[in-house]
Parts: structure tokens; C-alpha cells; sequence
């Protein structure tokens, strides 16, 4: 199996464990949003189109899994850097590239590094085209990819 089916695959198991599911459908359906717009921007952009799939794989998950979004990207980062070295054979620098990925994106008013910014992109793209409304922020941003 190759990295990115390994994340998937465990991403969608804790996925499972989610019981409310119209909240856990939410979450496949943003999730999988995110992941296809990340790979139309990593070919778009020339980034790496695995670490930019893994990233937006993990990029929200602790919030389909808590039920609860302050501060997720933190947790989510901090989930991704205790699980993507145990189901993946990714290097330390790709993870550190993934894991600061996930951190960043919430901070959407911050430019940041390749990564961080496709990643930025593909959740807002994904806010837009599920109709959900977007801060003045995300427009900026919507505006400029």
C-alpha cells in the first residue's frame, strides 16, 4: 500500500468511530473536498501531490472526531504527528512539512510556507463550493487562487 492509502484508510477508520452520523458524513464529504482540491493546486503549483494529499487528509480531523473546532488545527497537527509516523514510512522532514501544513491552515491572514498556503487554499475552495460562508479572509483568498 503506498502512504497515501495507508492515511486514508486510517483516516476513514476514525471516521467510523464518529456515531452522529450526518456530523461524520459532513466531515467524509469536506474531507474528501479538501483532498481533491489539493491535488488540482499541488499539480497546478509543482508541490509534492502526496504530502499535499496527507496533509488534507488530517487537516480537520480532530473536529469530525471531538465534535469540537477551537483550536483544531492544533490538535490536528498534534494527532498527525503521533500517528503518520507509525502507519507511513514518510521521512521526519516530510512529516514536519505535513504536521506544520495542518497547524497553519487555520491561520488563513498569515502567508506561510508552499504547503501550508495549497492547503490554506483547497479548505477554502472547499467552503466556497459547499456554500458555506466565508469570512472576509477566505474571499481575499478565494479572490487570489
Amino acid at each position: 500500500m503506498t502512504n497515501i492509502e495507508k492515511v486514508r484508510d486510517f483516516i476513514f477508520k476514525q471516521f467510523q468511530t464518529q456515531m452522529d452520523i450526518p456530523f461524520r458524513n459532513i466531515g467524509i464529504e469536506h474531507t474528501l473536498q479538501v483532498v481533491s482540491y489539493a491535488i488540482m493546486l499541488s499539480k497546478k503549483r509543482n508541490i509534492n501531490s502526496e504530502e499535499a494529499m496527507i496533509a488534507a487528509y488530517f487537516h480537520d480531523i480532530s473536529t469530525y472526531l471531538t465534535h469540537y473546532s477551537h483550536n483544531h488545527a492544533t490538535r490536528s497537527y498534534e494527532f498527525a504527528n503521533e500517528h503518520l509516523p507509525k502507519i507511513t514510512n514518510l521521512s521526519n522532514e516530510q512529516i514536519l512539512r505535513i504536521t506544520q501544513a495542518i497547524k497553519n491552515h487555520s491561520t488563513k491572514q498569515i502567508i506561510h510556507d508552499d504547503l501550508s498556503e495549497l492547503l490554506k487554499d483547497a479548505d477554502v475552495l472547499a467552503h466556497y463550493y459547499a456554500g458555506t460562508i466565508l469570512d472576509d479572509i477566505e474571499k481575499t483568498r478565494l479572490e487570489n487562487i
